[in-house]
C-alpha cells in the first residue's frame, strides 16, 4: 500500500473516530516526530492513542487540502478545524473553535506507517483558544 493510500486512511480514521483502524495501519516500530508536542510513543497502539487525545480535546476534524504521492513517503497538508471541548495538556476547555494549518510527512513500508513527521501552527491553535495572546 503507497504511502499517500496509507495517509488518507489516517485521516479517515481519526475523522471516523476509529482508533482499532489508526493503530492497524501503523508499524510496530511507528515513530512519530512532533516538534511541538510530548512523544507519542512507539507503535501503532500509541499513535492511535495519542492522536485520540488530540480529537477528542478538540473536537476536531482534519480536512486534507492535498496529498503529495512520492511512493514511499507522502506528503500531507491539511487544517484541523473544532472546538477546545476538552482539557488539553494542562489547559481546560476554552469551548472556543479553531482553524489550524499543518503539513505531515509520512513513510511507508511493509504497507504500513513506519514514520510520520508533522508540523502544525500550535502557537496559532494556542492563540484561537485564548492561551497566548494574539
Amino acid at each position: 500500500m503507497s504511502a499517500a493510500t496509507l495517509a488518507r486512511q489516517f485521516f479517515d480514521g481519526a475523522n471516523a473516530r476509529d482508533w482499532g483502524l489508526i493503530a492497524s495501519i501503523h508499524s510496530d516500530d511507528h515513530v512519530y516526530h512532533d516538534p511541538q508536542g510530548p512523544p507519542a510513543g512507539i507503535g501503532g497502539e500509541a499513535m492511535a492513542a495519542h492522536l485520540g487525545f488530540y480529537v477528542e480535546a478538540l473536537e476536531g476534524r482534519w480536512e486534507v487540502t492535498q496529498v503529495v504521492d512520492a511512493g514511499e513517503y507522502a506528503t500531507v497538508r491539511w487544517t484541523g478545524r473544532g472546538t477546545h471541548g476538552n482539557d488539553m495538556i494542562g489547559v481546560p476547555a476554552t469551548g472556543r473553535t479553531f482553524a489550524v494549518d499543518a503539513i505531515s510527512l509520512f513513510r511507508a513500508r511493509d504497507g504500513r506507517i513506519a514514520e510520520h513527521w508533522c508540523v502544525w501552527d500550535t502557537a496559532g491553535l494556542m492563540q484561537q483558544i485564548g492561551v497566548l495572546p494574539t
